[in-house]
């Protein structure tokens, strides 16, 4: 039984890479990535911090 269950996952596997490897290109060619960077702290006094603001100092 161990031996079918291998067959089952890389099935899935190649699903999931004939779905997701073209998404994944076509957003790299098209230049589809994201320009801003999203990432935000929190001060202790709830005021957010942006990347941007910790780079400059």
């Amino acid at each position: 039984m161990k031996n079918k269950s291998y067959i089952g996952i890389s099935f899935i596997v190649l699903i999931f890479g004939i779905w997701a490897v073209p998404k994944i290109e076509n957003n790299l060619t098209n230049n589809k990535v994201v320009k801003y960077e999203y990432f935000e702290v929190q001060k202790v006094h709830k005021d957010s911090i942006i990347i941007k603001d910790i780079k400059k100092k």
